[in-house]
């Protein structure tokens, strides 16, 4: 649902900037979650950060990027609201949540992994034990350190090569 957010949060933005004629409005959408409830379910500052830029009132830009969010909001949300200063709550509609759960469910395995790495190969070493020496409980640790690290990687896109003397499955 962040993603979701920072998507229509930014193509709110990019209209505004269109409208107004600030080409490069430089946009970074940072989505929270609010600490009480009954204030949305996410919650962006973006207008009391671009306020400054587009020479307008944090509560101003804040309205003018409700006015502007794609109709896409529509399917999203069931509210979108001002509050304080500036910053603009959303609450989720039900069913959005239900469609981004079926796309997790859909996607399987496939789920969060991503082309980021494109590929570029990498080489993880762990779990290096000496020979000589006895096992202990840092190298099991290092052990799994290590997997879940060339996990993430190969998740991430990335020709993941591991180095290591125990294997584990």
């Amino acid at each position: 649902m962040k993603e979701d957010i920072q998507r229509v949060v930014s193509k709110s933005i990019e209209n505004i900037a269109k409208n107004i004629h600030i080409p490069d409005l430089p946009v970074v959408v940072e989505v929270g979650i609010p600490k009480r409830k009954d204030f949305g379910d996410f919650s962006v500052n973006t207008a009391m950060v671009i306020a400054n830029k587009i020479g307008k009132k944090p509560r101003e830009v804040a309205e003018l990027i409700i006015e502007n969010l794609p109709q896409e909001k529509e399917q999203l949300f069931k509210k979108v609201e001002i509050a304080g200063a500036g910053f603009i709550n959303f609450h989720v509609k039900e069913a959005a949540i239900i469609n981004k759960l079926r796309e997790i469910e859909e996607d399987g395995e496939k789920f969060g992994t991503s082309d980021l790495g494109k590929g570029e190969k990498v080489l993880v070493e762990f779990v290096s034990a000496n020979p000589t020496g006895f096992l202990h409980i840092g190298h099991a640790r290092n052990a799994v350190v290590g997997d879940a690290v060339s996990r993430i990687l190969d998740a991430s896109g990335y020709a993941v090569e591991k180095e290591l003397s125990i294997e584990i499955k």
